[in-house]
């Protein structure tokens, strides 16, 4: 029997410290999520976040040696797998529209990432994991492995 695709809700009230008091919330979750699988499930795991509209920018690194450089990423085996925005779209049903980017502009965006991150210049492979909040309730979320 097949598992019924999860749905993003509408927020129920659009004032401007609800909207706040949610995204304080999902950020809150979404870390302590990522600690709790580490801690958990013994994996390594590197997460960014970067608010859009103010551009802070928020990382969880379980190990120093995380993310691995793009040659130890070549020698990995098996092949690091790509999951992407449109993948997500399609296991989580969305009510309303949202900005998606194109491949192109998230390979990009997330190339940029990892050589801030990892000092790395390659612009052949790209490695990170990037979630953009424009604010709660919106995030394209890419994780790009090549």
């Amino acid at each position: 029997m097949a598992a019924r695709p999860r749905r993003i809700q509408k927020r129920l009230s659009d004032s401007l410290k609800s909207k706040r008091q949610q995204q304080s919330r999902r950020k809150d979750n979404l870390f302590f999520k990522s600690f709790e699988y580490c801690h958990e499930c013994d994996a390594d795991i590197f997460i960014m976040v970067r608010n859009k509209k103010t551009g802070q920018i928020l990382f969880f690194n379980s190990n120093s040696s995380w993310p691995p450089s793009l040659e130890e990423l070549a020698s990995y085996y098996p092949k690091p797998k790509q999951i992407t925005w449109k993948e997500l779209a399609a296991r989580y049903a969305i009510k309303e529209s949202q900005n998606v980017l194109s491949d192109q502009q998230q390979a990009q965006a997330t190339e940029k990432v990892h050589s801030a991150v990892t000092g790395s210049r390659n612009e052949s492979e790209v490695v990170a994991y990037r979630i953009d909040c424009e604010g709660p309730g919106t995030a394209n979320d890419t994780r790009v492995c090549s």
